[in-house]
């Protein structure tokens, strides 16, 4: 009563012909697999190149920033430590004329803008004023 396993008759050919296939299938995997592992070595080497180019991009303009930078400094050093240039200036139609120097009297304190300007009235000082409160 115990079941006999069926089993099937292959034949020497048979045999043959499915193990030929079979090599093939694990050639074409092979190749297959040969190609994803190149692409992926092409991948990071590209990948690689181009991360060095950024970096070297990246300390180009790092450098160039700084050089700016001094340059800004040497530039506003210079603007800030002009020497005084003559108090007696004569401009140009005068120099033409013959005028060799000519004294300016400082302005006179009333007549400067720098006078205060009265406070604006608000409310609540018209209020003040009006009950006589100071």
């Amino acid at each position: 009563m115990a079941e006999e396993k069926k089993t099937k008759d292959v034949t020497w050919m048979e045999m043959m012909n499915n193990l030929r296939q079979h090599s093939t299938n694990l050639a074409a995997v092979h190749e297959e697999l040969v190609i994803r592992v190149e692409e992926k070595d092409k991948m990071k080497k590209i990948r690689a190149l181009i991360l060095t180019e950024m970096m070297l991009r990246f300390m180009r303009m790092a450098e160039a920033k700084k050089t700016r930078a001094v340059i800004w400094l040497e530039i506003m050093d210079h603007i800030l430590e002009k020497p005084n240039v003559d108090e007696e200036f004569v401009p140009r139609k005068l120099f033409l004329f013959g005028v060799d120097y000519f004294n300016i009297s400082p302005e006179d304190k009333d007549t400067a803008n720098d006078q205060e300007k009265p406070r604006r009235r608000t409310l609540r000082d018209r209020v003040k004023k009006f009950f006589g409160i100071k």
